[in-house]
């Protein structure tokens, strides 16, 4: 089967990341004939969708051809549209999608709750609304008839440096440390955590590991400032952009890693913490649940979504926290490793090529 992969974005987002290692991982099965294409975006509209008609014709020789869809990957706005849709002309074979962090909504809800009077946020109504419509739009370019739910795979991880070392060596050996992990984001919880932060025990060192995602700069330096308003900014610790040998510091050294996220449809810090085995708390959303179906005492969990009660659940689990891999989180880098997830994307895309070669031969084209 020939397997077609298109790589928009840049390399550093975690949806980039995501599709190649799953092509690479493809790849390497016997009967596949993996083929790739780079879709680099300038930003400039007319060129940008000249680009996306060029990968997918790139790409119409391919049996089956496989998209990660994110709305930041594509493009805000309708320009995300503009580009699913040349691409998709461009192309033509069948087409697979992985949405990553979507959250499909009515886009007539702004409407109906737009303000009543002039006192109302209209410049944000609006805002809502724009962002709703063309949202929903480019999910209907990707969705033909059904939905397939593949779990997020857990990426292979070499052994983590040795704890304590690690704890030496970024200089936390006095320290319960509770990270964040991953580009920084409002819908991730960042400003939960600061919020939580006075409420814990002092020998927390909060730490956010990563960089802000673009335009989210001030959103950081916000909760910065508000850490030390409340007296515990000398127990936030904001990284940066860290090299793959530091971050795996900041694993092995971690006490407790925290998932405070306001909603989520894929996360690759969860996944990232997944294959590290270490005791992760998250708020107590769907997909956290049916991560819980998989293995029953996997993550700790708090609700409600108030900084309280994030407080109180860090504390219990720092309590109960012995330094040793979780065994239930073992079970789930097992349940979801890569090469398991790739054999269920494989499985699907043996299927729709089968189907499209169906559809292929019965409207008589050569």
């Amino acid at each position: 089967m020939k397997l077609g992969y298109v790589h928009a974005g840049e390399r550093s987002h975690g949806v980039n990341r995501y599709g190649r290692m799953l092509a690479l991982e493809l790849g390497a099965r016997p009967g596949v004939e993996l083929v790739e294409t780079d879709l680099a975006l300038t930003g400039n509209a007319r060129a940008d969708a000249a680009a996306a008609q060029r990968a997918g014709e790139a790409l119409s020789a391919a049996d089956v051809v496989h998209v990660q869809y994110n709305r930041m990957i594509w493009g805000e706005g309708w320009r995300q549209v503009r580009l699913l849709r040349a691409f998709i002309e461009g192309s033509a074979a069948p087409l697979v999608a992985s949405l990553h962090d979507v959250y499909p909504r009515d886009p007539w809800r702004a409407w109906r709750k737009r303000p009543k009077s002039l006192g109302g946020k209209i410049g944000k109504w609006a805002k809502d609304l724009g962002r709703r419509l063309p949202a929903n739009r480019a999910l209907s370019l990707l969705f033909e008839r059904s939905a397939h739910v593949i779990g997020h795979f857990v990426e292979p991880r070499a052994d983590l440096p040795e704890r304590s070392a690690a704890r030496r060596a970024l200089g936390v050996e006095a320290r319960r440390v509770v990270t964040l992990l991953g580009f920084i984001h409002p819908r991730k919880g960042y400003d939960l955590a600061v919020d939580a932060l006075p409420l814990v025990p002092q020998d927390v060192l909060l730490v956010f590991a990563g960089a802000p995602s673009p335009g989210n700069e001030r959103a950081l330096e916000k909760w910065v400032r508000r850490a030390r308003r409340s007296g515990a900014g000398e127990r936030l610790l904001v990284t940066g952009h860290v090299s793959e040998e530091t971050l795996s510091l900041w694993l092995a050294a971690t006490d407790l890693a925290i998932c405070p996220f306001r909603f989520f449809s894929a996360s690759g810090s969860l996944a990232t913490w997944i294959s590290t085995g270490r005791p992760i708390l998250c708020h107590a959303l769907p997909q956290v649940e049916e991560y819980r179906k998989v293995a029953k005492d996997a993550f700790a969990t708090f609700a409600p979504y108030t900084p309280q009660a994030l407080a109180q659940a860090v504390a219990a689990a720092l309590e109960g926290a012995s330094g040793a891999p979780d065994p239930a989180i073992l079970a789930l880098k097992e349940r979801f490793a890569l090469a398991a997830v790739a054999d269920q994307h494989l499985a699907l895309f043996r299927e729709v090529a089968a189907r499209g070669a169906a559809r292929h031969a019965s409207s008589g084209r050569p």
